[in-house]
């Protein structure tokens, strides 16, 4: 599709929540385009230090319609995560981290499906009300049906935001990307 486009230059914002294996895919894809344009791959947008604001937004105020304290509340990332490329968990321990400066959770951290820390297991050490944001683009099998499946057995303490691309701010996030475009260094 880019080959086909008539324009000298090109900016690619990966709409992905992290900078790992499908990035590394894509940059590798992208490279031979490279020599017959100006083509710029742009960081994704799970690395936007406002996803954090995003989360802990959401959390804050799924937190006050539950009834619950954000200080008493543990507050998880969960991510799918990958044995192939353990480095794309980074991404999700980054956001945790902004969040975790802000101060307004009992404790922030992160989880995946696929690799360690798992999901579950970092669920079930918690022992107070948690919110688990799901660091996923779309309500896809991973980011519904496999994180609910795994926060099922933990009942009403579990509060499930969802995926995090369906956020209104998606859209903001995607045309300031474009707009800035702090382009990944190309590996």
């Amino acid at each position: 599709m880019i080959a086909g486009l008539d324009a000298p230059a090109v900016r690619v914002v990966p709409l992905l929540m992290a900078e790992g294996y499908i990035l590394a895919w894509l940059r590798a894809r992208l490279a031979g385009l490279r020599r017959t344009r100006r083509l710029e791959l742009c960081r994704t947008i799970g690395a936007s230090p406002e996803i954090a604001a995003i989360i802990r937004e959401s959390a804050e105020a799924r937190c006050r319609e539950a009834g619950w304290t954000c200080a008493r509340t543990s507050l998880v990332l969960a991510g799918h995560g990958t044995a192939r490329y353990l480095t794309s968990g980074d991404t999700a321990f980054a956001q945790a981290s902004r969040i975790r400066e802000k101060g307004v959770f009992a404790e922030v951290f992160c989880a995946f499906l696929e690799q360690e820390p798992f999901l579950a297991e970092v669920v079930a050490r918690i022992a107070g009300p948690v919110m688990v944001a799901g660091f996923f683009v779309d309500a896809g099998p991973h980011g519904r049906d496999d994180v609910e499946t795994v926060l099922a057995p933990f009942g009403e303490r579990v509060v499930y935001l969802g995926p995090l691309g369906s956020h209104p701010r998606i859209t903001e996030l995607i045309l300031q990307a474009a707009s800035d475009c702090a382009p990944v260094v190309p590996g």
